[in-house]
């Protein structure tokens, strides 16, 4: 799975997936890596992702950012389902751990 950034002046799209995706962005970074694409998405918007809502119904493979991390939505959800039912959210971005695989190589890049 490739995970593709495009951005441009206050412009930024994520793509995921193995196509040939094009866009007419100046920038664009392949990753194999979803916790690091993700890392590169904050970097780049801090609020790209919406805050987790508990009135909010989401769709099978949404993300969104609960205090520090990223889950994405393993199945259709109803509003008000409890975000700790790990059976319908995966932790997708942990900035601790993206900052431990920068620490065992030698410090951040």
């Amino acid at each position: 799975m490739t995970y593709k950034i495009f951005h441009g002046p206050d412009v930024i799209h994520f793509n995921e997936g193995d196509s040939t995706v094009v866009s007419g962005q100046p920038n664009q970074e392949t990753f194999t890596d979803e916790n690091k694409a993700i890392g590169r998405l904050l970097e780049l918007d801090p609020s790209f992702f919406p805050v987790w809502d508990e009135e909010t119904p989401y769709m099978e493979g949404d993300r969104v950012m609960f205090e520090d991390s990223v889950y994405r939505a393993l199945q259709d959800t109803e509003a008000a389902v409890a975000f700790n039912r790990t059976a319908q959210w995966a932790e997708v971005y942990d900035p601790d751990e993206l900052n431990e695989e920068e620490e065992s190589d030698g410090g951040p890049v």
